[in-house]
This record gives structure tokens, C-alpha cells and sequence, in this order.
């Protein structure tokens, strides 16, 4: 989930970040996994249909300790959503499996965010929070396939230079599957809600660590 600002000057909206207000979003992106035989597809978060099944997701005990949104109001997650999604600085995606959600997606600015305080952030630095829905029926790599369609997506548009991972510290899944991806360790942070690792990923980082019939161990 995202958090709080840093202390810098707002930039002019993003064609990445920009408010959208449809009540439900078109697919902005799909991806096949041909060897897997997975269609992933992406598309922006939507108040009324969402909301639902995120509560649930975000209740979870797996994703209790690093989304740290348990416990909340329902009302109170469906608020943060609605500010995200009339921000000019981050929004929020959903990924679906052949028409099935199974992520939710974040993408902020990192310029407007305190990781930028922590480390020499560039105009061009968009950071990514990532969940998967509850693994009720394991699909080998999955994940993978959701979080390379993710970052793909992103690296559509020109603006997105480098991409910020900062997963906590002791999450081994989450610093695993960004490493799989081309992100490089840089260092490890001291945030107001977590110690993570900082990761940078760039387009010849990403392209590099994609093979073309690349396949994923098992997760």
C-alpha cells in the first residue's frame, strides 16, 4: 500500500498517473504465456467491483504483515483507493487471469513518496507494490507471469525510466521474484513502517532477465 509523501515539489500529471473515472475500466494491457498457457491482463482498479474481493485479500494472514491494511474499515480501504485513483501521482491496477482477478497492483511517483528520501530519486523513478489473491488453487509461476506483465506495462510509457522496488527486508518471496526480474540490489532502507530492501530496475535490466521462452521454477 502506498504511504506517505516526501518532501518534494509536485510534478506536473503523468499520462501513467492520471485520474481516471470510468466506473469500470477497459483492459489497458494483456499478455500470453504460451508455454504456461496464462493470459494475464491488466486494468485499473475499480471502486465498486474491487473493493470487495481486496478486503478480503488484505485480511489474509499472508498478506497481513507486509500490506499492513488488516483490520481496517471496508469503508476505510475503499476510501484510500478512491484518493489513489484521483491522484496525479500513483494509481492502482488490477491483474486478471483469463478474466479472473488474482493482483492488485500499485504504481506511485517516487518523487512523491518518502522512499526519496532515502536514496537519489529521479524524475523518471516509479515504485510498485504488489499482491497476489490467495493461493487457493497453485498455479506454477504465476506470480511471476503477473509481475512481468506488470512492469511491462509500465515500461510502455516513455516517463517510466526506472522502476523502484523496495519490498520489506524479510519478505524472501517478494525480494526473490523482483531479482528474477532484473531488479538490482542497491541497499537496504529504513522506512517509517518497515525496513526493505531498495531495488532499481531499468529497461535494459528488465529485457536482459526476459528470455523469450524464458520458464519459471516453481513458486
Amino acid at each position: 500500500m502506498l504511504h506517505a509523501p516526501g518532501q518534494h515539489t509536485a510534478h506536473p500529471r503523468s499520462g501513467l498517473c492520471r485520474a481516471m473515472h470510468k466506473a469500470m475500466p477497459r483492459t489497458i494491457f494483456e499478455k500470453e504465456f504460451p508455454q504456461k498457457k496464462l493470459s494475464i491482463s491488466i486494468r485499473q482498479l475499480c471502486i465498486n467491483t474491487d473493493v470487495e474481493f481486496i478486503f478480503d485479500w488484505v485480511n489474509q494472514e499472508y498478506a497481513k504483515r507486509f500490506w499492513q491494511m488488516d483490520g481496517r474499515p471496508k469503508q476505510q480501504l475503499r476510501e484510500t483507493y478512491k484518493y489513489i485513483l484521483s491522484s496525479d501521482f500513483a494509481q492502482s491496477f488490477v491483474a486478471l487471469l483469463h478474466g479472473t482477478p488474482v493482483a492488485q497492483l500499485d504504481v506511485y511517483h517516487a518523487l512523491q513518496d518518502e522512499v526519496s528520501l532515502l536514496y537519489d530519486a529521479q524524475k523518471g523513478d516509479y515504485g510498485v507494490h504488489f499482491l497476489m489473491a490467495p493461493n487457493k488453487r497453485p498455479i506454477s509461476s504465476l506470480s511471476s507471469c503477473v509481475f512481468q506483465s506488470f512492469i511491462e506495462f509500465l515500461f510502455t510509457y516513455n516517463e517510466v525510466q526506472r522502476i523502484i522496488g523496495e519490498p520489506d527486508a524479510e519478505n524472501q518471496h517478494a525480494n526473490k521474484l523482483v531479482k528474477r526480474l532484473g531488479f538490482q540490489f542497491q541497499k537496504q532502507i529504513t522506512m517509517s513502517y518497515k525496513t526493505a530492501n531498495l531495488y532499481f530496475c531499468t529497461r535494459d535490466n528488465f529485457h536482459a532477465a526476459i528470455l523469450p521462452e524464458q520458464e519459471y521454477s516453481n513458486e
